[in-house]
């Protein structure tokens, strides 16, 4: 992130000062999400991973290691419903669950490698609303969880947290169950949905095929070299529902401004436009920052803009490469 703009925005910078946020990963494998990478500087993050030796390796680079983010911490603690659970390591370790592997689906789609076991061991799992209050993040105001297919339980250990003061949480989701008693995207939905917050899109959608691990629609079998793949998982992005916040208190509008930040960070401009056009939101921006709602708006929706063309145009190359790929193989 430069020093003079976030998202395109000069603005955003002294709004975003005054607004920290807190953000809580899940399952912090490989280190925080970096979905708040643009206000990293404004965000005290906190990454679980119940794994001892990631863990270690984690918490070593948070004390050693120059990182981006106002404040960093790792915990090596399973956030869940309060029993004591079976962790499973699986080979692939981005796999690995509270949860045992769906074998069945696992080898249907090429996959059982990924889920062989190496080891397990039993793990006392933590409450949200508990591990909040004992860790102090009891407002965070951003979730990042992907736990192979615990979220659903982790959700409803927090009500307080979640149905209170989280303003957004990316979370993985399933279609089909790789992990026994899975819940899927529907459940977890149906749950949050009566919470006040609302899916926004989906992200990193992964459609696996019968024959090959290779990502679709390129590189499958030799008798069937072009085929999309099943959606079998992803993550979805929910944020709190812009109607359930007032903009005549002081509490209101500070979680107006936080989830309009959030919003605008994901490039859903338009709903992070409906929120700054608050009365009390947009007198506060204009009064103590001398800013306009629209220049705002303007300027990082023209930075999204950029980025997507970019993007649009990488994706045509990538496609355009496939099909020669292709081609070629089947001349051969």
């Amino acid at each position: 992130m430069g020093n003079a703009k976030i998202l395109g925005s000069t603005d955003l910078i002294r709004i975003a000062r005054d607004f920290p946020l807190t953000c809580v990963d899940l399952g912090a494998r490989g280190g925080i999400a970096s979905d708040l990478l643009p206000i990293s500087r404004y965000v005290d993050a906190i990454g679980f991973e119940p794994d001892q030796q990631e863990w270690e390796r984690l918490d070593a680079d948070a004390r050693t290691a120059t990182h981006r983010w106002k404040s960093l911490r790792y915990l090596p603690i399973a956030v869940g419903s309060g029993a004591t659970e079976t962790l499973h390591i699986y080979r692939a370790r981005g796999c690995s669950s509270l949860l045992e592997a769906n074998a069945g689906l696992a080898d249907q789609y090429s996959r059982g490698d990924y889920f062989e076991l190496e080891r397990s061991h039993e793990v006392k799992t933590v409450p949200l609303d508990v591990a909040a209050a004992e860790f102090k993040f009891d407002k965070a105001e951003f979730i990042k969880i992907d736990i192979q297919g615990y979220e659903l339980e982790v959700f409803k250990s927090g009500p307080r947290l979640i149905g209170e003061h989280v303003l957004g949480i990316r979370s993985e989701i399933a279609f089909l169950p790789v992990y026994q008693e899975q819940p899927l995207f529907s459940e977890i939905e149906s749950f949050l949905r009566p919470k006040g917050m609302y899916a926004m899109g989906f992200y990193n959608l992964q459609h696996w095929r019968n024959s090959t691990k290779s990502k679709p629609p390129w590189n499958g079998s030799k008798q069937v070299p072009f085929s999309f793949g099943q959606l079998i998982h992803g993550d979805v992005l929910f944020l709190r529902d812009a109607s359930t916040m007032r903009d005549d208190t002081e509490e209101g509008i500070n979680k107006l401004i936080k989830t309009s930040m959030l919003a605008l960070i994901f490039g859903y401009v338009d709903y992070a436009h409906n929120m700054l056009k608050r009365p009390g939101v947009e007198q506060l921006l204009a009064n103590k920052y001398d800013v306009s709602v629209s220049t705002i708006v303007r300027d990082v929706s023209k930075y999204w803009s950029h980025l997507h063309r970019k993007k649009s145009i990488y994706a045509a190359i990538k496609t355009a490469r496939g099909l020669v790929k292709n081609l070629v193989g089947q001349e051969r």
